[in-house]
């Protein structure tokens, strides 16, 4: 399951063109970005809420 979940992850860098070392260092950076906030705020992680799936019509 999580090798599934990352592969979903890494491709969205990738389709933007770049190579899967730097796909890799963007994520990083994003992760980064997200703890230094948790740090400067003191602040826990918080799971981002799952999108409410769209009603069938």
């Amino acid at each position: 399951m999580l090798r599934r979940r990352w592969a979903g992850i890494c491709t969205v860098p990738s389709a933007e063109g770049k190579k899967h070392n730097a796909a890799l260092i963007c994520l990083a950076r994003r992760r980064c970005y997200v703890l230094y906030a948790m740090l400067r705020n003191g602040t826990h992680y918080r799971h981002p809420e799952p999108a409410p799936a769209a009603a069938a019509a």
